[in-house]
């Protein structure tokens, strides 16, 4: 798993303090006729992505389409988690699933 350690502040306040993104993809092999290997195709390609930070939560479960670089195509926040305590600011927590082909 790629772990970034970000700290982005925003103009509205919202401090993230890290991301984790992992890319997962299905493979299929063709082997040909003299048993070596002929082609491999790549489907099905997709991130689960978790990211916490400080502040107003900047995810909402549902669909929809992330800022997160290098993630594309079309986001399903699984979990957004508020917590808060009191000596500290508002803390937010969120993970899902992005499917790369997805329109």
């Amino acid at each position: 798993m790629a772990t970034f350690g970000i700290t982005l502040v925003s103009s509205s306040g919202i401090v993230v303090e890290s991301v984790d993104v992992e890319h997962k993809s299905e493979f299929k092999r063709l082997v040909g006729s003299n048993g070596t290997q002929f082609q491999t195709n790549i489907y099905d390609g997709s991130f689960d992505f978790s990211a916490r930070g400080k502040g107003a939560n900047p995810f909402s479960v549902g669909i929809g389409h992330l800022e997160i670089s290098a993630v594309t195509g079309k986001a399903f926040v699984t979990s957004a988690k508020r917590n808060s305590k009191n000596d500290d600011f508002i803390g937010w927590e969120a993970s899902g699933v992005s499917y790369q082909y997805a329109t």
